[in-house]
């Protein structure tokens, strides 16, 4: 809708910067979306497009590709110039047919159980029944907008997990889920963030660290510390690690102590060690309740 509303608004010499604008489409709709971004381009505009799909990398005018590959095997400016003549580069095999993705040549056999919906009716969904084998590899797919999303998450999570005991909402309108005896566990796997960073760590989908937090502090005599599962998130850990110029640290024993408390009264050097840390005045020390 916001690029349909930007081709209506007749701008000229605009930059638009679209981040995987083919996200969820079904191939129908790519069509679609190209049209639109060249009638932006046509308008005296420019386009820039982080994508992965190579139909509407076809339709580009220049590519810019950065590799060879991710993190920090990557950064690097592997190809830049015309689509047409694009080279060797590893997005440039793929475009040029010399690597493909290979079909496999054997697909598993179903195990004999089934998960089946019967009377899904939820939104435009037409009072449908779906058998779902288990063991395997299941795509649901349509256009957009053809109610994949809501026989998937809205009924078929919803109900699971609200018979398994662990409830996430009203299930989507139908009559029987049957086949849940054969299912432990139901995990959603979504676009959204784990937590509160865009930054997901698996170690939170396959909870690494849960049994960490009782046990913490319980060592050298000491009691266990009490402590919640957030100081043992990655991203917390470090951002509180960023964050102790600002928020003062005392070191003490085996852990690092975190106060919310004003800026320090001076600065100090600890012991023999000879590192620096924050001090604060006597009355004003924080107490270990948070440790990472």
């Amino acid at each position: 809708m916001a690029l349909t509303s930007a081709l209506g608004s007749s701008l000229v010499n605009a930059l638009y910067v679209l981040d995987e604008p083919s996200i969820g489409l079904h191939p129908r709709d790519n069509h679609r979306l190209v049209r639109i971004l060249k009638g932006l381009r046509d308008l005296a505009n420019t386009v820039v497009v982080v994508e992965h799909d190579p139909e509407i990398i076809r339709e580009s005018d220049f590519i810019l590709d950065l590799g060879p590959q991710a993190g920090e095997d990557g950064g690097r400016l592997m190809y830049f110039g015309p689509t047409a003549g694009v080279n060797g580069c590893l997005t440039g095999q793929y475009l040029r047919g010399v690597r493909r993705i290979p079909v496999p040549e054997r697909r598993r056999a179903p195990n004999g159980n089934w998960l089946t919906i019967r009377g899904a009716a939820e939104n435009n969904l037409k009072n449908i029944d779906v058998s779902i084998p288990l063991g395997l590899l299941v795509c649901l797919t349509g256009v957009s907008g053809s109610g994949k999303s809501t026989l998937a998450e809205e009924i078929l999570y919803k109900a699971a997990t609200r018979v398994l005991g662990n409830p996430e909402g009203r299930p989507g309108q139908h009559r029987a889920l049957e086949g849940l005896e054969h299912i432990d566990q139901v995990v959603l796997v979504d676009q959204r963030a784990v937590g509160r960073t865009p930054r997901a760590n698996p170690l939170t989908y396959t909870k690494a660290f849960d049994p960490h937090p009782p046990a913490a502090g319980g060592h050298r005599g000491r009691p266990p510390a009490q402590l919640r599962p957030g100081p043992f998130f990655l991203q917390r850990r470090r951002r509180a690690l960023r964050d102790l110029p600002r928020r003062g640290v005392r070191e003490g024993g085996d852990a690092v102590s975190v106060g919310r408390l004003s800026p320090p009264a001076r600065i100090a050097t600890a012991g023999a060690s000879g590192r620096r840390c924050w001090r604060w005045p006597t009355a004003a020390r924080p107490s270990p309740g948070f440790s990472i």
